[in-house]
């Protein structure tokens, strides 16, 4: 089914002033055994950006590969230790959960998802709203 994503990224990084960054954009939503799968492409300064998301009410990760590649797991609790690539550079990258909310909705799903980041030995906390529409067909 093909949906509109709507992300909001809220970024506190020490010693800098908090950030907030939008997208909005298009995939396909697809039902899975455990959950649901979610493809759609981002633009970035750097480029085109693939996105790969699957999520379920516990979990929710997200690759992400082209103009920055990166792989992410969420759980309440848990620590994903990865790496961020932005090509040609690539930094350590630690993300733990504190909290994640999956909700289905009458039109589609509200997750929410606050975390703590070390990338590149500089510590951010974060926000993600990812607000998933079905469209009309």
């Amino acid at each position: 089914m093909r949906v509109r994503i709507l992300t909001v990224s809220q970024i506190r990084t020490d010693g800098c002033e908090p950030e907030e960054i939008r997208t909005d954009a298009r995939g396909i939503l697809r039902a899975t055994g455990d959950g649901y799968s979610l493809r759609y492409t981002e633009q970035t300064e750097g480029g085109t950006v693939s996105c790969a998301l699957s999520f379920s009410d516990a979990q929710v990760s997200l690759t992400r590969t082209g103009a920055l590649d990166s792989s992410l797991c969420f759980k309440a609790g848990y620590t994903h230790l990865g790496v961020y690539r932005m090509p040609p550079l690539s930094f350590p990258h630690r993300v733990t959960t504190r909290r994640l909310s999956v909700r289905e909705q009458t039109d589609g799903f509200l997750i929410n998802i606050e975390y703590e980041s070390e990338l590149g030995g500089a510590m951010q906390s974060a926000a993600l709203t990812l607000r998933i529409v079905k469209e009309v067909e």
